[in-house]
C-alpha cells in the first residue's frame, strides 16, 4: 500500500483504501482499477491523495484504531449537524437542537468504544478528505486523536464523553464565519483573522446553549486556540488556566491540520508533525499532553519510505506500540540506492545501531511558511 498524490495517479493502478465522501458515498473503492474519469472526479471533488495497492509489497497491512464504517458514520453526522447550524446561523447566532446533540454523543460513544478495544494500535493512515469535506473530516480526527491521548492519560468514560463531544465539536464556532474567509487558500489579512478569532467564543455558546451538553464540552470550543504561553486566543490564557480538555484538542487540532493534504498545500510527514508538536512542548502546547498525544502516532506509518543511517531505502513493515521509532524494515535499496537483489527484513529493535534518519515523501515537498499560521 503506498500514498500517492491525484497528480501522479495513473490509469491501471488498483486502489488500496476505499475514498469516502462525508455524506456516505463511496467516491473510489478498494480494489477498484483505477480508470482516466475516476481521476477527473477525484480532481473536481478535490481529493488530493489516494492510497494504491503496491505490487512490492503485497503482504504489507495494516488496521486502523477506528473502522471505516464509524469513522464515516461520524463524518456524515458531523455534517448534518454542522450544516444545520450554519443554516441557522443565517438567521442569528447557530444553535445545537436534542435531536442533534444526541446524534453527536451516539457517534462519539461509538469512537470510545472501538478506540478501547483497539487502545494496542496507533495511528497508522492518513485520512483521505474530499476539499468540501475537509472540516467534518478534521472534526472527526481531532475527536479520535483527544480520544486516544485521554484513554494515555488515564481518564474515565465520563470524561472521555465530554471531551469527546467538545473535541467533535471544537470548531462548530467557524459556521458563523465568512465562507470566503474560512476557504481562503493564502494567508489571511489581519482583518480576516480578526473574524476567524471570534469562533472560539460563538462556539462556547452554540454548545452551552444546548442543555443536553456538559459546560466542560463547551469550554473546548472556547479554549482550543488558547496556548500555554499566553500567545492564543481569544482570552490570552497562560498553563493551566487552560482546561485539560481544551490543551488536549488543541493538540489534536494542530497535528491534523499539520498532516492534512489540501489542495493548495502538501501536509507534514507523521514524523516532521510529531517534531513540530514536541518542539512546541512548554511553548504552546502542555508537554504531558504532547508526551501522551505523541505516543499514539507512528511516525513512520507502515507502508511509508524511509531513509537508514546506513542510507539504506526501506518500507515500513510494521509499528508497535511500545517501539514506535524501532519498526520493522523492509530494505529495498542499498546504500548506493541500487534495488537490493531480494528484499528483507531488518527489526530496528534488534539492530540499535541503525536509526531512521530520515522519512520519504514522494509527494514533493511542504512549505515551512506553512507551520506558523497552522499554530
Amino acid at each position: 500500500m503506498k500514498l500517492v498524490t491525484v497528480d501522479r495517479l495513473q490509469p491501471g493502478m488498483v486502489v488500496a483504501k476505499t475514498v469516502f465522501g462525508a455524506d456516505r458515498q463511496v467516491l473510489l473503492a478498494s480494489g477498484m482499477v483505477v480508470k482516466p474519469q475516476f481521476i477527473s472526479q477525484l480532481r473536481r471533488r478535490g481529493v488530493p491523495s489516494v492510497y494504491i495497492v503496491d505490487e512490492r509489497f503485497p503482504d504489507i497491512e495494516t488496521a486502523d484504531v477506528v473502522s471505516a464504517e464509524t469513522r464515516v458514520e461520524a463524518m456524515a453526522a458531523a455534517k448534518e449537524v454542522l450544516s444545520e447550524v450554519k443554516d441557522r446561523a443565517k438567521s442569528g447566532l447557530g444553535k445545537l437542537t436534542g435531536t442533534e446533540a444526541r446524534k453527536v454523543k451516539d457517534q462519539v460513544n461509538n469512537i470510545i468504544d472501538e478506540l478501547i478495544q483497539n487502545r494496542e494500535l496507533v495511528v497508522n493512515l492518513t485520512d483521505i478528505r474530499a476539499a468540501d469535506d475537509y472540516t467534518f473530516g478534521h472534526s472527526v480526527n481531532v475527536c479520535i486523536l483527544s480520544l486516544m491521548t485521554a484513554i494515555g492519560l488515564g481518564y474515565e468514560p465520563q470524561r472521555l464523553r465530554e471531551l469527546g463531544i467538545g473535541a467533535i465539536l471544537h470548531d462548530v464556532g467557524k459556521t458563523q464565519i465568512p465562507e470566503e474567509i474560512l476557504n481562503k487558500p493564502g494567508v489571511l489579512s489581519a482583518g480576516e483573522f480578526e473574524e476567524v478569532k471570534k469562533h472560539p467564543t460563538y462556539g462556547f455558546e452554540i454548545v452551552r446553549r444546548q442543555d443536553g451538553l456538559s459546560s466542560l464540552s463547551a469550554h473546548v470550543a472556547y479554549q482550543h486556540h488558547e496556548r500555554s504561553n499566553g500567545e492564543g486566543y481569544p482570552r490570552g490564557l497562560i498553563g493551566t488556566e487552560i482546561h485539560e480538555f481544551a490543551r488536549i484538542t488543541a493538540v489534536a487540532d494542530v497535528y491534523d491540520a499539520l498532516v492534512a493534504d489540501r489542495v493548495y498545500r502538501r501536509g507534514f510527514l507523521p514524523a516532521d508533525a510529531l517534531d513540530i508538536i514536541a518542539g512546541n512542548a512548554g511553548r504552546f502546547f502542555d508537554p504531558k499532553v504532547a508526551k501522551a498525544f505523541g505516543d499514539n502516532i507512528a511516525p513512520y506509518p507502515v507502508g511509508s519510505l524511509v531513509q537508514m543511517s546506513t542510507k539504506e531505502v526501506a518500507v515500513v513493515v510494521k509499528v508497535r506500540r511500545a517501539y514506535p521509532r524501532h519498526p520493522i524494515l523492509r530494505v529495498i535499496k542499498d546504500g548506493r540506492g541500487h534495488p537490493v537483489g531480494e528484499p528483507y527484513d531488518l527489526d530496528l529493535t534488534q539492530h540499535r545501531d541503525v536509526r531512521i534518519a530520515r522519512a520519504i515523501d514522494e509527494r514533493g515537498p511542504v512549505d515551512p511558511r506553512d507551520v506558523k499560521q497552522l499554530l
